[in-house]
């Protein structure tokens, strides 16, 4: 399983997804961010490679690999996360600067509390992007397979 053909279409589907949110609140006032979206780089990301995957091999991914790979591919999405995190931070001076003040206000307060939330929320996000990686793997893996035998391949 391709690695870098998951950084790729990972890449790709979270830009696109920025374009099509930053379009639809720019010019029809509809906010459509939300931590949902984050998901779905790493879920189409899964799905090609596991498309990819049964297309050159013609079978479903061994239960082994397919949970390396989902471990693997998590890493891999956390990572392009921070990267994106970072950039979009660089492009966006004003909002983090506004972020810092109000983080800097709440921690004053409350700092571990919010640092256990900050925590847990970083682990549900690996877990829940580890999950999908593996679901998804194996159902792009799936509808590939389903294809190539309608069409007799």
């Amino acid at each position: 399983m391709n690695y870098l053909r998951y950084a790729w279409v990972h890449v790709a589907t979270a830009l696109g997804l920025g374009v099509a949110a930053w379009a639809l609140r720019q010019f029809a006032g509809i906010n459509i961010s939300s931590a949902g979206l984050g998901v779905l780089p790493p879920l189409v990301a899964a799905m090609e490679v596991g498309d990819a995957h049964a297309r050159v091999s013609g079978r479903l991914p061994e239960s082994g690999p397919a949970w390396r790979f989902a471990f693997i591919a998590m890493l891999i999405s956390f990572g392009l996360s921070v990267v994106f995190t970072l950039l979009a931070g660089l492009a966006l001076p004003e909002q983090v600067a506004a972020m810092k003040q109000e983080v800097a206000m709440a921690l004053g307060t409350k700092g571990s509390i919010l640092a256990s939330i900050a925590a847990f929320l970083l682990a549900f996000f690996l877990v829940v992007t580890l999950l999908v990686n593996r679901y998804f793997l194996t159902f792009g893996a799936k509808i590939r397979l389903k294809n190539l035998k309608k069409a007799g391949r």
